[in-house]
Order: C-alpha cells, then structure tokens, then sequence
C-alpha cells in the first residue's frame, strides 16, 4: 500500500488500511464492524450501532498455569501455558485535522473502558505495533491495557 507523503494527506481509511495490513501480517485475528444505517434497494439496513469502533480484534496470549492452594493435595502441576485472548476495540482517526471522537463514539470508549475492556484509538500505521505487539512478543507477555 502507498501512504501519502505527508501526514496532512493521511486520511482514516490509510489509517485503517494499515492496521488490517499489520493484524493480517501478524496472523491477529479481527472483524472490521460497519456502523451506522445504508441505503439498500429502497430500504434502510442498519448496521452496527453508531458509535461502535472500526474493529474487534482479538489478542492473543499465553501464560504459565501456577499451583494454586486451591488445588487438591497430590496435584501434579506439569510446566505448562494456558491460551487466552483478550478482546480490544479499534477506533481508527486520522493523524491530523478532525481526528477527535464523536460524542457517540465517546460513549462507547467511556463505557468499554468502565467495564474493564480495551479501547485503543489509532491514529497512525505506528500506533497498532504500541498497543498490540507482534504475535511472537504476545506468545510469553501479557498483552496491554
């Protein structure tokens, strides 16, 4: 993909476009959520409700399984990891200009972060490889948020 030479000329969808490319090089798995209502055939569709991030991506990770006193006597604990993934939302913005949230879209962060989730905004190609790691960083730490 080319990105503009300049950051003035960055517009949300190269933004977005990046951050698909990075999660798909990385093997992170996402869905990219379309919000708001469209048109269709004389009908109205709605789709995600406005105000939800651009995506859901899911973050993978492992962490060693600890003996626990809870555990009956006897128990053997092998060396082993447990899988787990955390779920983030991604909003994506641009890197200048009209890069703030939307009322709506301020909502919804506000309440993800209430209930304890992960809300990331993106507003360069750079921001995505902070919050979320490479995949073989994620294997053995904890991911972020």
């Amino acid at each position: 993909m080319r990105r503009p030479a300049r950051l003035e000329h960055v517009k949300e969808s190269h933004v977005l476009q990046a951050v698909k490319d990075y999660l798909d090089a990385e093997g992170i798995r996402y869905v990219r959520i379309q919000a708001g209502r469209l048109e269709r055939k004389g009908y109205w569709l709605q789709m995600a409700n406005p105000g939800t991030p651009d995506l859901v991506v899911e973050i993978p990770g492992r962490r060693p399984v600890r003996p626990s006193s809870a555990m009956p006597k006897g128990t053997t604990v092998l060396p082993l990891a447990t899988t787990y993934a955390r779920i983030a939302w991604i909003e994506t913005k641009r890197p200048t200009g009209k890069a703030d949230l939307s009322p709506m879209q301020q909502a919804f962060r506000k309440q993800s972060l209430a209930n304890l989730g992960l809300h990331y905004v993106i507003r360069s190609p750079e921001d995505i490889r902070f919050f979320i790691p490479p995949k073989r960083e994620l294997d053995f730490h904890e991911p972020l948020g």
